[in-house]
């Protein structure tokens, strides 16, 4: 979907300023969604082709990952919450597919971030 030329219409008041006018981004439309089961706005989950079952999944075995609520993960983190939901891989996998997750600038991912990344849009 990155770099892809969509109609700005269906997202009209939603901008943000670091999004460029003539390219769509998933990232720069999606609020930051927090791992609460039945929270995601129909439309961010429409965006990041996210069922609301599997948002709630996610968001449960994110908070199992992250059980002080800190609101993001550390990278073994991410490998536990992975395993979680099925994805089994050895450690060096496991690195090179989190090789393309975004990170925050403390080197930890936030909860939108790896559901960009999960969905193969980040």
């Amino acid at each position: 979907v990155d770099g892809t030329k969509m109609p700005r219409q269906p997202w009209k008041g939603r901008t943000n300023s670091t999004a460029d006018s003539k390219t769509f981004q998933v990232s720069n439309f999606v609020r930051d969604l927090l791992p609460i089961p039945n929270t995601a706005p129909s439309e961010d989950l429409s965006m990041l082709g996210l069922t609301s079952s599997e948002f709630n999944k996610l968001a449960k075995a994110f908070n199992k990952q992250d059980p002080q609520g800190k609101g993001f993960l550390v990278p073994d983190k991410v490998f536990d919450l992975l395993r979680s939901v099925g994805w089994d891989f050895s450690p060096l996998n496991m690195e090179l597919l989190l090789a393309g997750l975004e990170r925050s600038p403390d080197g930890n991912f936030t909860f939108k971030q790896f559901l960009l990344w999960y969905k193969g849009l980040a």
